[in-house]
């Protein structure tokens, strides 16, 4: 049975979520009936086809969490996962969806997928075209060979560990990003005492095992070439487990329900007119509403497109500044930590409002007022407060201009 795999980038998902099919072309996978493999390029209307479609998804578009799931049926999961994963939901959890993975550990935890809706819709409407017998979505991370693994891929890179997923960004001078540090520095606390890594040379490989205390191996490795997905791995669930396969065959077992009420409708139109002329002015009463609503949230930006579609996208605007915010705080904390921290210094990091909390472990107590100096001098407002098992908690803001 033919398998085609392909990747599926953020830009797509987002044109797709629009209503819109993507220009740009798809890196695919073709795994023949012989077991020949042909990788390639190609646009939607060139793919080949196959009788299984496995979609692909970067390893930013789920965060992967380890849970205790109670042994319900899967109809009252669906219920619970959203309370279960609230914790870890960032943006709005209407938006927010959740896949049970195969498997269970030694201590009983249970894998979870936490990604966004709008890859799953992109996703399945992909397959509706594609029209394959078997469609499997996962990611990147879900590929790999096991866990910790390291996959580089140009100036973006993922490290799959016990706890789940984390992406990053390279260094531009070609040092270990300090998120690699810090997850590193977790790792060797956790007696683990090498990484495999995909998509890195050996000399770099080499100089960054000396740089992170932690062995590097370079292996041989792309999304492409690894061992198809298991079925039930697959992200698409509960609501969007069916509805993937050609609009034809999904609509054929429903031709006579649709028939009747095609004639329903017809017979109803008459009596309808009053009503549709009644509904088309309330739907201009709510447009003009909602573009003063806009007006009055974003009164410089001006109103080009949809009110909702404009009015999400600067929500988005803002929600990644509040990211970028993040990412300065975190890297300036991750400097004045030991770039070999056995001792397990940092112990939890939480980013709320602008504000990064750090909750440092009894050991680090002695450096935390030559840290608090440094951050200070370097524009940020920082203190640190108490807690009950002798640590502190260094709460850090960047320093509003007066």
């Amino acid at each position: 049975m033919a398998l085609l795999r392909l990747r599926f980038e953020a830009e797509a998902a987002e044109a797709w979520e629009l209503g819109d099919r993507p220009r740009s072309p798809f890196d695919f996978s073709l795994v023949e009936r012989g077991g020949a493999t042909r990788r390639g390029r190609a646009e939607l209307a060139d793919l080949p086809l196959a009788d299984t479609l496995e979609i692909v998804l970067p390893a930013r578009a789920a965060r992967l969490l380890r849970l205790k799931l109670p042994p319900v049926k899967a109809s009252v999961l669906r219920r619970v996962l959203p309370n279960l994963i609230e914790d870890s939901v960032i943006g709005d959890p209407a938006d927010t969806f959740a896949a049970v993975l195969p498997g269970i550990g030694a201590d009983g935890l249970r894998e979870v997928a936490v990604l966004d809706r709008r890859w799953l819709r992109a996703a399945q409407r992909l397959a509706q075209l594609r029209a394959a017998r078997r469609v499997v979505v996962v990611t990147e991370a879900m590929l790999a060979p096991a866990a910790p693994f390291l996959a580089v891929d140009g100036a973006e890179a993922w490290l799959r560990h016990a706890d789940g997923v984390l992406p990053f960004a390279l260094d531009a001078a070609g040092d270990p990003p300090p998120a690699l540090r810090l997850a590193a520095a977790r790792l060797q606390a956790g007696a683990v005492g090498s990484i495999d890594c995909a998509g890195l040379d050996a000399e770099t490989c080499a100089r960054w095992s000396v740089q992170l205390g932690i062995t590097l191996t370079p292996v041989s490795w792309h999304w492409s070439e690894a061992a198809p997905a298991l079925a039930d791995a697959s992200l698409l669930q509960f609501e969007f487990a069916g509805g993937t396969r050609g609009a034809g065959a999904a609509l054929r077992p429903w031709r006579w329900a649709i028939g009747l009420a095609a004639a329903a409708v017809l017979v109803w139109t008459a009596g309808l007119n009053a009503d549709w002329w009644r509904l088309t002015q309330a739907r201009h009463q709510i447009a003009d509403r909602m573009e003063a609503d806009f007006h009055a949230a974003f009164p410089e930006v001006p109103l080009v497109a949809e009110p909702v579609l404009l009015a999400r996208r600067q929500v988005q605007l803002a929600s990644t500044r509040g990211q970028d915010r993040y990412l300065e705080l975190s890297t300036a904390l991750a400097a004045l930590l030991p770039p070999n921290d056995v001792n397990g210094s940092l112990r939890t990091l939480s980013f709320s409002a602008g504000t990064l909390r750090a909750s440092l472990a009894p050991a680090a107590v002695p450096m935390l007022d030559g840290m608090l100096q440094a951050l200070r001098a370097a524009g940020f407002d920082a203190s640190a407060e108490p807690q009950n098992d002798g640590g502190q908690q260094l709460v850090l803001r960047k320093r509003e201009a007066s």
